[in-house]
């Protein structure tokens, strides 16, 4: 029953992270969608768990329970500065990573679970992609360059680069599987397989492209960067040259996506102003931050207690989007969420590099990359339906298995 909620779910969750102007207590219809289909399949955790039937926690576990805890607390506490359905999108995909890892007990339940994911982006990418070959879809025309930066289905570019940045990750980490796995070698489907992976993570490209969101962009490039590294040299130097004449030959793109940084190298503008501003938004935020009375400073400024960037309220916090995971943690959820928090990464990373055979390099190098994205930018922490397909990704981690350790290939 676990196992069947949880496909559904997986199935359905890419497609729910798509727009819909449809809202109900601050949430829209998909991620009501979503939270339902994770009350049941915890509901359904929960009965396994009360007859007594084996439950696997661990020291990630622990912490995730106790970061939850905090969060609701925060909302006991200070109901006023904290939105409960804010709440619920940050603690719901870290309790997804407990719910399934307990479902999944195998590689080949795994395997079978992200192909599913997989599964479920065939319509946001087809329909992103069309959207965006139309001329429709648009979310923003830069002011600068009259550039149009693309949205396809989703609320915002955003959400829409970073969604095709996961499923790339995850196609590679899904064939990187397939390959190290024996019993799926020769395995006829495998070139159709491959077919309609390469056309999905194709169409996927193009609309990470028309998002110019530079940050899902590099996140790809170091992912393939610290895959590549320790196993196949050549091949890294092979696709760092094709980057490189891709560079050469879209050069207008290039100027545009990074006009501030070569501002800042040129002094036309200030330091403060390179990354569309980050360093000026950390500044104020931590400013903010460090006026809140102490009992605030550890308990937060409140999940999702923020102001439009630039907005000075009277008699506000005037907390503003962090673009920046970590900080966001820091401040929305204090210094005690924060110190509960950053375990459960620094252990899922400990984890990661304990994995034997030539896997461990494609999920170090998702952790690497996403880790970083999540520095730069709001991505697989606070981002609702990315982080909650990121957490599921992950729990390869703790999978129970047979550590057959593979030779890495010679460079």
């Amino acid at each position: 029953m676990e196992l069947f909620l949880l496909q559904v779910g997986v199935l359905l969750r890419p497609i729910l992270f798509l727009d819909v102007s449809v809202s109900l207590f601050g949430l829209s219809i998909f991620e009501l969608g979503a939270i339902g289909l994770f009350a049941l399949l915890m509901a359904a955790f929960l009965m396994r768990a009360s007859v007594g039937k084996d439950i696997c926690l661990s020291a990630i576990d622990l912490f995730i329970f106790g970061y939850s805890l905090w969060c609701i607390a925060t909302y006991v506490i200070y109901p006023d500065k904290v939105v409960p359905g804010e709440v619920a999108k940050w603690i719901i995909p870290l309790l997804t990573y407990t719910v399934a890892k307990n479902v999944i007990r195998s590689r080949e339940q795994y395997q079978s679970i992200l192909a599913i994911m997989i599964a479920g982006y065939v319509l946001p990418v087809i329909v992103s992609a069309l959207l965006i070959g139309i001329g429709q879809g648009v979310d923003y025309i830069d002011f600068w360059t009259k550039v149009p930066r693309y949205k396809g289905g989703y609320a915002n570019t955003h959400n829409m680069a970073h969604s095709m940045g996961l499923l790339i990750m995850s196609v590679i980490i899904y064939a990187t599987l397939r390959i190290t796995d024996p019993d799926s070698r020769g395995n006829k489907r495998d070139t159709v397989n491959k077919t309609i992976l390469g056309i999905l993570c194709a169409l996927a490209l193009y609309c990470l492209y028309f998002s110019y969101v530079r940050t899902a962009i590099l996140g790809l490039l170091i992912f393939g960067f610290v895959y590549l590294y320790p196993l196949n040299k050549k091949l890294l130097i092979t696709a760092a040259a094709v980057v490189l004449v891709m560079v050469v030959v879209f050069v207008p793109a290039v100027e545009f996506l990074f006009r501030d940084v070569i501002g800042v190298v040129e002094g036309t503008h200030p330091l403060e102003r390179i990354g569309s501003g980050r360093p000026y938004f950390w500044m104020n935020n931590l400013e903010r931050f460090y006026d809140l009375p102490i009992d605030r400073q550890l308990a937060g400024s409140g999940i999702g207690n923020r102001t439009g960037i630039g907005a000075f309220v009277l008699g506000e916090d005037n907390i503003w989007a962090s673009h920046n995971d970590y900080l966001s943690i820091l401040i929305e959820s204090g210094v005690v969420g924060f110190l509960l928090f950053i375990p459960i990464h620094v252990l899922l990373f400990m984890r990661t590099l304990r994995i034997a055979g030539k896997e461990k390099y494609v999920f170090v190098a998702f952790f690497v990359a996403t880790a970083i994205m999540n520095f730069f930018s709001n991505s697989y922490i606070t981002r609702f339906g990315i982080a909650q397909l990121y957490y599921i990704v992950m729990l390869y981690v703790e999978l129970p298995r047979k550590q057959n350790v593979e030779p890495t290939p010679a460079s």
